[in-house]
């Protein structure tokens, strides 16, 4: 049986004159796999997310689509991708259903398919009430739609979406979110957005880029959600050396000469904390563990605070 990636790519690398854009990155994704692409402003998902759609060609490493070399067989390898940049390669003065034709057709799309591919893009994305309409008489939310209605017109089974909600009302935010959930049922889809609620209400699993290279990879339901630190709150004034001192503490982060933050590893035991606080006197009256959520991740590696393993 093939149990190679839909999607894989090992070693990417590309550079601008002097600059390092990307530099070793590997991506791999499987049928069943939704996966949100983050980094900082600079960090190089731009440049990756045009490697991969074949839009640029990388100076070292190797893309896979379906098992299919996307330098050796680019045309072939093509027909498995869909791709929505963040701003959408639409044709103004085409109308919308004369446009998804014209994409259905460059996607190869058969004759005996073409109105039935077409109109089930126009309805999954609500674009039958402009289906006879211009382009250039969209709004920007209605042209966002058309252009993630043209990514997947031909049925493909590696999903690449740049910012895919952006410009939409929240109606059409959720309709995409459930869209998008059901294509990665049985595709495999990576999204890149700066809107971190979007990756965690989406996503199975989370990679962040930072200066070209990845620097965090997770799925969303195994650590984004672990608690890493606890508040604790006492009575009298405790000794610091001692609770630094207590299994898997890495550190003591007052509040107050009272309230501590203890950052610690995912988890802890608390009962240790307890007795020490027993026997001391301090007298413990908060004990509330914390989850760390993707935005905190996100500071935390991106503004240097921490460093997770990629």
């Amino acid at each position: 049986m093939n149990t190679e990636a839909d999607l894989q790519a090992r070693g990417l690398c590309y550079r601008y004159e002097d600059k390092i854009a990307v530099e070793a990155l590997d991506i791999s994704l499987q049928a069943g796999d939704i996966l949100g692409f983050l980094g900082p402003n600079g960090a190089g998902k731009t440049t990756t997310l045009n490697m991969l759609s074949g839009c640029l060609r990388p100076v070292a490493g190797q893309i896979r689509l379906c098992g299919l070399d996307m330098q050796r067989s680019a045309r072939q390898a093509r027909a498995h991708l869909g791709y929505a940049p963040e701003i959408p390669p639409l044709y103004p003065d085409l109308q919308v259903r004369e446009y998804l034709r014209f994409t259905a057709q460059l996607r190869r799309v058969t004759t005996s398919q073409l109105t039935a591919a077409v109109q089930r893009v126009l309805s999954d994305y609500d674009l039958q009430a402009v289906a006879h309409q211009r382009i250039d008489t969209l709004s920007k939310g209605y042209r966002q739609r058309l252009g993630l209605a043209q990514a997947i017109v031909h049925d493909p089974d590696v999903i690449i979406l740049d910012e895919p909600t952006d410009g939409l009302d929240p109606s059409q935010i959720r309709r995409t979110r459930e869209l998008i959930r059901t294509l990665g049922k049985k595709r495999a889809v990576l999204i890149s957005s700066h809107n971190l609620s979007e990756i965690e209400a989406t996503c199975t699993r989370v990679q962040i880029l930072q200066h070209g290279r990845s620097v965090y990879s997770a799925r969303m339901d195994d650590s984004i959600e672990a608690p890493v630190s606890t508040l604790v709150a006492f009575q009298q004034t405790p000794d610091l050396r001692a609770l630094s001192a207590l299994p898997g503490i890495a550190s003591c982060e007052p509040l107050s000469d009272k309230r501590i933050r203890l950052h610690h590893q995912a988890g802890f035991n608390t009962a240790p904390l307890v007795q020490l606080s027993s026997q001391s006197q301090w007298g413990l009256v908060l004990l509330q563990p914390e989850t760390r959520g993707l935005e905190d991740i996100f500071i935390d590696i991106t503004t240097g605070r921490t460093e997770y393993a990629a």
